[in-house]
């Protein structure tokens, strides 16, 4: 038996060393990754319908129309509310700002003081909404901040838009935190796509789930998942299945993608979702969770550390969300699959 014993012992220590693996950065002539690279040209690809941008001054929706796509803007909130392409809507509700995620068991010190700033039920509201009809693009400057009703916004921002003749846009955000709010849980976007974009292809640290603080296990790569299969099934139900310093994440179902890659030179972090934060947040147990009935996409500029608050120390500084000012850029790509890129 004690034969037996060290043996598996030996294999398992064996195994382990054999799983290992290192990771060296090689820089090349050019930075862009393919994939990312091949994304952007189609996006500025040539097409000879012109972009229309229809701003009636008694509408409260703000429209963008170009090569098989229709986008809608409410000049409210100045956010998105629906962008149909080649014939499909792809959203299922407006694209917002998204600064709160489903506490983890390290928030437990933390959570109360972020839900008194009222982090997790802010709202988008635009200031000033310009629009302009470039040849190449049309642009849309909006001046906004993002909120509780209840309380002072969590922060001020300066955003463009540019949508692009095949139906790309960029998003472009200068943000100005509220000095008084001491760190953010996440700074971002989420979408609400349809259920059949349930697919997802990322190029970045996985195959498990990756945080800033979070990755000593995961690697760089090209992985592609089935969306019920990034959920990490935590007995108690909270933030999971993010990944960390991707180059781009898609979403395809029904013979159509949508590519996300950033538009500033940086790397980002995702997460897709059957479930809402707000599902996870308010059900005690995993199997408890009832799907939203859309494809949750948040795309985070930045997702704060992990930690281990709730038997260690704070999280670290370097870890935190919690300077003044933040600005990031994301293009986003709906691409028809059966056109070749």
């Amino acid at each position: 038996m004690y034969a037996l014993i060290c043996y598996m012992l030996f294999k398992k220590a064996l195994d382990t060393a054999l799983a290992r693996f290192d990771e060296i950065r090689i820089p090349v002539a050019d930075p862009e990754y393919a994939k990312t690279a091949s994304l952007i040209n189609h996006a500025s690809g040539e097409t000879s319908e012109p972009l229309s941008c229809h701003d009636d001054d008694n509408d409260p929706l703000l429209v963008v129309c170009g090569s098989g796509f229709r986008y809608s803007f409410d000049k409210r909130s100045g956010m998105p509310v629906s962008m149909m392409f080649e014939g499909e809507e792809l959203l299922d509700r407006p694209v917002e700002f998204n600064f709160w995620r489903a506490p983890v068991d390290n928030d437990m010190f933390v959570v109360d003081k972020l839900k008194t700033e009222r982090l997790d039920h802010t709202r988008t509201r635009a200031y000033e909404v310009k629009c302009s009809c470039k040849p190449d693009c049309a642009e849309i400057q909006v001046r906004q901040s993002a909120g509780a009703i209840s309380v002072q916004p969590v922060v001020r921002t300066d955003t463009v838009w540019k949508i692009y003749r095949r139906g790309a846009v960029t998003l472009k955000v200068h943000a100005v935190k509220d000095p008084q709010i001491l760190s953010l849980p996440r700074i971002g976007i989420r979408l609400f796509l349809k259920k059949w974009l349930k697919t997802v292809t990322y190029y970045g640290m996985g195959p498990m789930e990756s945080y800033e603080d979070k990755h000593q296990a995961a690697r760089h790569d090209s992985f592609t998942v089935a969306l019920g299969d990034l959920h990490e099934p935590y007995i108690r139900p909270q933030e999971n299945g993010s990944h960390y310093d991707c180059d781009y994440v898609s979403v395809r179902g029904k013979g159509l993608c949508f590519h996300v890659i950033p538009a500033d030179g940086n790397t980002f972090s995702f997460n897709a979702s059957r479930f809402t934060q707000e599902e996870l947040e308010n059900k005690a147990h995993d199997h408890e969770l009832t799907t939203c009935g859309s494809t949750v996409l948040c795309i985070d500029h930045r997702m704060s550390g992990m930690g281990s608050a709730s038997c260690g120390p704070e999280l670290p500084k370097a870890y935190r969300i919690d300077k003044d000012r933040y600005s990031f850029a994301f293009m986003m790509i709906p691409e028809n699959l059966n056109r070749q890129l």
